[in-house]
């Protein structure tokens, strides 16, 4: 009795003990992750085996010859267009392709007329301003057919392009190869023998394929405008439409099925992936008017600084007998290369500040001064206030030269902007203070420069008119400002008349020299 009590009791403890350790592992089974993952995988592979696509065998993970069948059919379809889009290498021209398609005739040759090689080659025959204005009148042209409308439609049909080649260049050849090493490029003479892979094989030629097919629209309505412009500029449709159609079909049925996705999933062990699409929006429109725009506006540009240098060199030639001239040590042109190289502003006026010195010492001191010591201390002026704007200008251009000359020596490492050049030229990569205070010396500099040369500008300008007033006054039968012109005759080795025409000239060409580089750095 004793015996069956033990034996009860026992058997009771038992039932209990596997009653709570059943109780313990339906609880906590379920929140295993390896037991969920390999749940959520087996019911993945079960959809996919009743799905309309047997591209993979759920328990291997190894992917079937059907797929390969697919993607050959996509290759043998594709594939006069790949050879196409193969052996265009520049990438501009599909964009040709699409904004000529928008655009018509007369702006495309508006568009030709713009180019640089046609703007350079237009400057042979018209002149500077009349090309400047027929740039503008083309410009215009073209910039008014850019609508928001048109601008839209191109940008749309270019990335449209973009995908639709995309989808012809994927590397269907090197995927195919995994299935039948056999097949060669685009040979579809013999069939191929596709066989079963392992899965992992693919797995990135499938992300791949759904990163570049599943971008393109799938309604054959989208496509009228890529096969027309296809058709315009390689006069063959590379793939007939209605195959394309069908192409567009298998795709929407790969999409709503979510076929490849689960492929992925079984075959990276991975129930959670899901593929990013993404799609290129790349704006053209905008980009090639803006394009045109600073094409024609450089060439014109171009155009204008090389007449600009034509007529320097030839003012050069006029007044000095040559371009080759210089004159100062320190604030020159090769001097204020160094600050280009940290991005600081140079010697801005090394060239027009040069080439006044040089006009100081040729000119002013040697046929200026003949001309003024005869007419402003041996002429008797009918009145000394009209000599005094005269006398003034000529005695402050004497002054320019040794003014220009301390400028240009405080240069020197041991001048006052020289050494603080040294000091923080040493220190402007690395100390933003040093370099604003360059930026301060640099400016300071050029200020100075730009102030010595308007000044002197202004004083010739005075002296120009004072001559020319002179010489007016010489040929009156009665002398309005000087009187003794004969007796001033008698003193001049060169007669005074030729000595004021040649001043006079020198003067204007030299004054025009300045203002073409005052312009160029306004």
């Amino acid at each position: 009795m004793l015996d069956f009590k033990l034996k009860f009791t026992h058997n009771i403890y038992m039932s209990s003990e596997n009653f709570f350790q059943r109780l313990f592992a339906a609880m906590f089974k379920g929140s295993d992750p390896e037991v969920l993952k390999k749940r959520q995988l087996k019911a993945i592979a079960k959809d996919l085996s009743k799905g309309k696509f047997k591209f993979i065998k759920g328990s291997s993970y190894e992917v079937q010859p059907s797929f390969a069948k697919l993607f050959y059919e996509f290759y043998k379809a594709t594939s006069p267009a790949q050879l196409i889009f193969q052996n265009i290498s520049n990438p501009n021209a599909y964009k040709n392709w699409v904004i000529n398609h928008f655009i018509s005739q007369e702006a495309k040759e508006a568009i030709e007329r713009l180019d640089e090689a046609n703007i350079l080659n237009r400057e042979k025959t018209e002149s500077l301003k009349s090309l400047k204005e027929s740039v503008g009148k083309d410009f215009a042209l073209v910039s008014s057919l850019f609508d928001i409308t048109r601008i839209t439609n191109i940008d749309k049909t270019y990335n449209l392009l973009q995908a639709f080649i995309s989808f012809c260049k994927f590397d269907y050849y090197f995927t195919l190869k995994k299935f039948d090493s056999s097949i060669r490029e685009h040979d579809f003479s013999m069939p191929p023998h596709f066989e079963a892979i392992r899965g992992e094989y693919i797995s990135d030629d499938i992300k791949d394929f759904i990163a570049t097919a599943f971008t393109l629209p799938l309604s054959p309505s989208d496509w009228g405008e890529i096969f027309e412009i296809l058709k315009e500029n390689r006069d063959v449709v590379p793939i007939p439409q209605n195959l394309w159609n069908k192409i567009l079909a298998r795709l929407r049925d790969l999409r709503s099925t979510d076929v490849l996705d689960g492929m992925i999933k079984l075959i990276t062990e991975n129930p959670e992936y899901s593929s990013k699409i993404t799609i290129k929006q790349e704006h053209i429109a905008e980009v090639f008017l803006d394009n045109i725009r600073n094409t024609s506006s450089k060439t014109l540009k171009k155009l204008e600084q090389n007449q600009q240098s034509s007529k320097t060199d030839d003012l050069l030639k006029q007044i000095f007998g040559t371009t080759a001239i210089s004159n100062l040590k320190y604030y020159t042109a090769t001097g204020g290369t160094e600050f280009a190289k940290k991005n600081l502003e140079g010697y801005t006026y090394a060239n027009p500040l040069n080439y006044l010195k040089a006009y100081l010492l040729d000119c002013v001191k040697k046929d200026m001064r003949t001309f003024c010591d005869i007419v402003l201390i041996r002429g008797k002026w009918v009145s000394a206030q009209l000599s005094a704007a005269m006398s003034e200008a000529y005695h402050k251009l004497l002054e320019a030269s040794d003014t220009i000359t301390a400028f240009d020596a405080s240069i020197a490492e041991s001048g006052e902007y020289g050494s603080k050049i040294k000091n923080y030229m040493l220190r402007v990569d690395r100390d933003t203070e040093a370099r604003n205070i360059m930026q301060s010396i640099m400016s300071d500099m050029n200020g100075k420069a730009r102030t010595i040369i308007g000044t002197s500008c202004q004083q010739l300008i005075t002296i120009g008119k004072n001559t020319k007033e002179l010489l007016e006054d010489h040929e009156k039968q009665r002398p309005e400002l000087i009187i003794n012109w004969k007796e001033l005759d008698h003193f001049a080795d060169v007669p005074i008349m030729e000595q004021g025409k040649n001043i006079y000239k020198q003067i204007y060409l030299f004054v025009s020299l300045m203002q073409l580089y005052m312009q160029k750095q306004s």
